[in-house]
């Protein structure tokens, strides 16, 4: 029984220590809607800010954090700066 709790700590503290790394897809002037579910999918938490862009149609993503292609943990937060001009 010790045994089997020992190995259990062991996995759980690496699992802590190791989690689990994705590549953040590049998301930029794509609709925001379809970026999130995008991200979502492949196991990120995603939030919104608001930005302008002149070049960019309302609600594509202008920039995002961190930026596409880098390793991140699954799980973490990816922001996207959606373009919302002033009315």
């Amino acid at each position: 029984m010790l045994a089997g709790a020992a190995y259990l700590a062991q996995a759980a503290a690496q699992t802590y220590l190791n989690p689990p790394v994705g590549v953040v897809a590049g998301v930029t002037h794509t609709p925001a809607n379809e970026a999130a579910q995008k991200l979502a999918a492949a196991g990120f938490r995603v939030a919104f800010a608001e930005g302008e862009a002149a070049d960019l149609p309302v609600g594509d993503v202008i920039r995002q954090d961190p930026e596409g292609e880098t390793n991140l943990p699954l799980g973490r937060l990816v922001t996207l700066t959606v373009n919302s001009p002033p009315t």
